[in-house]
């Protein structure tokens, strides 16, 4: 018996955001292997799910990514945006649901709303904001089966 047979287990892929980050001018995970890693982990669970989704990435506040005030790391939107793009083209090639953040998140964050609690994480507001974009495309995946 699959473990979904009796309960529906939705996997929620959401991955990307540390892959991209840069220390001394090298990614830490560049894109061709970033592709292959997701490949890979959609091939692990698609077997013991009913559904795999995978989730985009949110955007930063480069003005204090490049660098983090942490050390020789940084983090650029472009990155996040590529990265993003990544997820929705494997999502196609995968015949998977695919829920897009960063352009909504980078409007909100352009509009001046608090969405990070460091520049780089979501926040509470942030948090609930992509709660409010993910939870109701997760409901309409868990409808349609």
């Amino acid at each position: 018996m699959r473990i979904w047979e009796k309960d529906p287990v939705v996997v929620v892929i959401a991955i990307g955001t540390n892959d991209d980050v840069f220390e001394n001018d090298e990614q830490w995970v560049p894109p061709e292997e970033f592709r292959k890693n997701l490949q890979k982990l959609i091939d692990l669970v698609k077997p013991l799910a009913k559904q795999v989704v995978l989730i985009g990435n949110p955007a930063c506040d480069e003005e204090l990514t490049t660098p983090v005030s942490w050390g020789d790391f940084y983090y650029t939107n472009k990155e996040l945006e590529r990265s993003e793009k990544d997820l929705a083209n494997i999502a196609i090639q995968n015949n998977l649901p695919y829920i897009p953040i960063y352009e909504k998140f980078k409007n909100h964050l352009d509009a001046g709303i608090n969405l990070l609690s460091d520049v780089l994480h979501p926040n509470d507001v942030g948090h609930k904001f992509m709660a409010e974009i993910i939870l109701p495309e997760i409901q309409r995946v868990l409808s349609e089966e």
